[in-house]
């Protein structure tokens, strides 16, 4: 009896082993979703630190008894001496659910030192189709990835999205669709019958670091290359029905990600079809002309550009190079 009582404590704890390794797996497998502040926050006059100006009900901050007109001095003992430090702080720590910081904070002119636990930041979601949270894997990150899908168990074409040039967040919990032109354009593919998939860019949303200010064009082709090719294998996708649409730079790498892959067809809006010194020449004059009617200026500050842009593109000058330049 005793033999038989070892013998099934000894299965029981395999088993848990076993339970516990496989769970240890699909954790570190996941990419966990990003933690919500849920504040706003603006300068403080004469003095370190910044001002909430605003929490959010049910965000991270309220959970954890922050209070609008609260001073935030420190984050986990790192000083915060202006907006665009926390800003900063933020950015490149991408905290995470579940993770904690402490915070120094000044209230009714105490000093008070309280733990922030992070809770997810919300997900998108629609009455009528489904809203998928993945990822891809890219040179030992991982990138997130989003892909809406009407509801029912069809094979159905797909739309893979490549947005612009800007380094910012693709993932639209709260934006209205009036507000945001990716997003209605998406969300209306979806609604008429199409799975569509967008690729987070590096650092942005819940994707790894580096951020992708920091990332060079090839890495970042990649990424979008690996999104194309995971959502292939996807069963509810029809193979023989995939569509790239690229939006300014995503125009320039649709055709770089397609090679194949056995897309239908490429769209692209707003792209170019020439070098970037010479669009970025012709771009800039555009922008100052809009927003300015002095044309010797005008022209003053395109001769600047056209010889700043030709040392960095052409002579490939690196930005210390150009500012000693600049300086003799």
């Amino acid at each position: 009896m005793t033999t038989k009582l070892i013998g099934k404590t000894k299965l029981i704890l395999v088993l848990i082993l076993v339970f516990l390794s496989f769970f240890e797996y699909l954790t570190a497998s996941e990419l966990k979703r990003n933690g919500e502040f849920g504040i706003a926050y603006d300068r403080l006059e004469g003095g370190e630190g910044v001002l909430i100006t605003y929490v959010k009900e049910n965000s991270s901050a309220d959970i954890s008894g922050i209070k609008t007109n609260d001073i935030i001095t420190k984050i986990n003992n790192v000083k915060i001496t202006s907006k665009e430090s926390i800003t900063d702080l933020i950015k490149k720590s991408k905290f995470k659910a579940g993770d904690k910081i402490n915070l120094e904070i000044i209230r009714e002119n105490k000093v008070l030192n309280t733990e922030l636990n992070f809770i997810e930041k919300p997900r998108e979601s629609h009455p009528d189709f489904d809203i998928i949270y993945d990822f891809v894997e890219v040179n030992n990150s991982k990138l997130r990835m989003i892909i809406t899908k009407p509801k029912g168990n069809e094979k159905y074409p797909a739309l893979f999205f490549i947005p612009g040039f800007n380094a910012v967040s693709i993932d639209y919990p709260t934006a209205s669709k009036s507000k945001n032109p990716y997003k209605e354009l998406l969300y209306y593919y979806t609604l008429n019958g199409y799975v569509t998939c967008r690729v987070e860019k590096f650092g942005m949303g819940d994707s790894d670091l580096p951020l992708a200010e920091d990332v060079d064009f090839d890495s970042e082709v990649l990424g979008f290359k690996k999104g194309l090719q995971k959502l292939k294998q996807f069963d509810f996708v029809d193979n023989d029905r995939l569509f790239i649409f690229g939006h300014s730079m995503g125009g320039v790498i649709a055709p770089e990600i397609s090679e194949n892959e056995n897309i239908k067809a490429i769209a692209v809006f707003g792209t170019l079809g020439r070098t970037w010194f010479e669009y970025s020449i012709e771009n800039t004059r555009n922008q100052v002309t809009l927003r300015s009617d002095d044309y010797k200026a005008i022209e003053e500050y395109c001769r600047y550009n056209f010889n700043f842009a030709s040392k960095f593109y052409i002579d490939k000058l690196t930005p210390k190079e150009l500012i000693e330049k600049d300086s003799q």
